[in-house]
Parts: C-alpha cells; sequence; structure tokens
C-alpha cells in the first residue's frame, strides 16, 4: 500500500503532465524515485530573464503534504531573493504561506514571478540587492552573465567556456607591454642625441610661463587682476591712510639707518639726556666693536696687539669727545 505522501506527489505530478505549464520541463532525478525531480525552469517573455534555462531540484518528504517540498536552484541566478551559496529561493509560499492547500503549480508559477519582480525588502543576496538599486546596469551585465551560464549547462557543457574565460581576464587585467632595449653602439647613440637635438624646440619665457600656468596648475590667467582688486580690498579695509602708511615707513628707515650707521647732523628735537656716563658709553662702544678674545697663541699674538692698539685709539678719541658731541651718536 503506497503512503500518502507518494499519492499526493503522484496526482501533483499527472497535474502538470496534463496541464503544463510554459517554461516548465520536470523529469525524475532518479528512475523510479518520485520524492525527487529535476526541472528546467525558463524566465518569462519579455522580462531579463526570458532566455534562462535552470535547473530546479525538488526534494518531497515523507510528511508532503504536511510540510512543504525543499526546493533550490542548480544553476544559481544573481538574484536577490536566492541564496548565492544554497541557491533556496526566498519564497513566503514555501515558508510562512505554506498549507496543504498549495499545489506545484502555483509554487512553479511563483518561482518565474519571483524571477521578474525581485522583492528587496530582506534579502537574502544582499549584493544583488544593492547592485539592482545603485547600478542597474551592472545587475543587467550579472543577469546576462547568469543566462549565458545556464544555457551552456542546460547544453551539458560547463558554465563558461575556457576561452571566453581567458579573453575576458585578458580584456581586464591587460598585461602591460614591456619595453626590451638592448645595448646601443657609440655609432647609435650619437644619432640619437642629435635626432633628439633636432626634435627640440626653443621657447620664450613667457610661452613657457603660460604654458606651465595652463597645463601645470590651476592658476586663471587674471591672476594681476585679481591680485589688483584684492590689495585694493585691503587698502579700503586698512586703518591707516597712504600717507600715514608713507610717514611710519619713513620713519622706520630713519630708525633703522640710525642704529646702522649712527645720526649724522643737528636734530630738530634734541633726544632726552642719558643717565649713562662718558666711560659707560665708551665701554659700550668697546663691546660692540671689539671681539672678545678667548685664546692667547702665538698665532694670535699679531692679532691682540693690533685689537689693543685700536682699543687704545677709541678710549683716546672718547675721552677727547665733549659731552654734547658724544650724546649726537
Amino acid at each position: 500500500m503506497e503512503s500518502r505522501a507518494r499519492l499526493l506527489i503522484k496526482r501533483e505530478l499527472e497535474r502538470l503532465k496534463n496541464s503544463p505549464l510554459w517554461g516548465v520541463e520536470i523529469e525524475l532525478y532518479i528512475d523510479d524515485n518520485i520524492f525527487v525531480w529535476n526541472v528546467k525552469l525558463r524566465g518569462l517573455r519579455h522580462t531579463i530573464w526570458e532566455a534562462g534555462v535552470f535547473r530546479v531540484i525538488v526534494q518531497f518528504s515523507p510528511d508532503f503534504n504536511y510540510v512543504p517540498p525543499n526546493i533550490w536552484f542548480h544553476t544559481i541566478p544573481f538574484h536577490p531573493n536566492i541564496d548565492m551559496t544554497t541557491g533556496r529561493p526566498c519564497l513566503n509560499l514555501l515558508q510562512s504561506w505554506w498549507s496543504e492547500d498549495v499545489t506545484m503549480h502555483s509554487i512553479f508559477i511563483s518561482l518565474q514571478e519571483m524571477l521578474s519582480n525581485p522583492i528587496l525588502e530582506g534579502a537574502v543576496n544582499e549584493e544583488a540587492a544593492h547592485a539592482l538599486i545603485n547600478v542597474p546596469e551592472i545587475y543587467n551585465k550579472m543577469c546576462q552573465d547568469c543566462i549565458q551560464a545556464s544555457i551552456r549547462v542546460n547544453a551539458g557543457l560547463p558554465p563558461f567556456d575556457p576561452t571566453d574565460e581567458l579573453s575576458f581576464i585578458k580584456q581586464t587585467f591587460p598585461t602591460p607591454r614591456v619595453r626590451v632595449e638592448y645595448p646601443r653602439s657609440a655609432e647609435e647613440k650619437t644619432a640619437t642625441a642629435e635626432e633628439a637635438r633636432s626634435r627640440t624646440q626653443l621657447v620664450s619665457f613667457e610661452e613657457y610661463q603660460d604654458m606651465w600656468r595652463t597645463m601645470g596648475t590651476s592658476l586663471e590667467k587674471k591672476t594681476e587682476v585679481a591680485s589688483s582688486a584684492q590689495m585694493q580690498e585691503y587698502e579700503s579695509n586698512s586703518l591707516f591712510t597712504e600717507e600715514e602708511m608713507k610717514e611710519h615707513l619713513q620713519k622706520q628707515l630713519e630708525h633703522h639707518t640710525a642704529i646702522m650707521y649712527g645720526r649724522f647732523g643737528k636734530q630738530n628735537v634734541k633726544p632726552p639726556a642719558k643717565k649713562n656716563s662718558k666711560m659707560e658709553k665708551v665701554e659700550m662702544m668697546k663691546k660692540v666693536y671689539l671681539k672678545q678674545r678667548t685664546l692667547n697663541t702665538p698665532l694670535s699674538t699679531h692679532r691682540e696687539n693690533t685689537i689693543d692698539r685700536e682699543a687704545n685709539e677709541l678710549v683716546e678719541w672718547a675721552t677727547n669727545l665733549e659731552e654734547n658731541e658724544l650724546d649726537d651718536y
């Protein structure tokens, strides 16, 4: 006596043979084993999967139809609702919506509809869902590759032609061309140098600068105009007028000249009296103009005598100066 599951599976198989579905071909995976089906499932017309021929394995359990059958794609398409590792489709009809009234006819129709109308929410293949949303051209290209692989598998060939795969690798990762230079003779080197000099063209500095500004930088040609405009804007925002700036610069110049070269001639405004005595100023001048002697060697004896003589002359000259003349310096 046949089991209940076997009778229900036979009934489903006869129903599909009497009312065949377009794009669905069913045969037993192993002879005399009605619990495992080998199904060829084609994509629906006027969809991206139209030319695909996908091999689907259906395995029934002894508890059918209390539990749904196990279904997975043998040729796995790049699809958001199909697991890329196991090939199992994410179909509610086989999970939460399953009931004893569900037929294999409705399951195959749902699989074809799922291929053409993927559900992005809760996708098991996140890469396919991301490609479909953000780069649909890549998703379409992957679908076409899956279709070509399914056609080859259906014909008993490997999924991809090795020659096509090799050409694809060469196009994607081209072999770099290596230029091999062999040793050249002195005559060949001279001819090459003369040929390079003949190709050399002299350009003016203005032409070179214009070419550099165009190719080497992002600087615009109207830089001078922009710089003058920035200068005018700076002058308008400045706290000093042009006359005040000139007067300030003149004072800085006079102060620098006095420090470097001293003050000559009479001053309009007499500087305030200084508390330093004459000898303190002489000592300060000695520190400025005379170098300290750190070593006393035979080689430096003549230089030291010269320095001592210059120091004595400077002290004598400073002693003879009047107080008011020394203040002018």
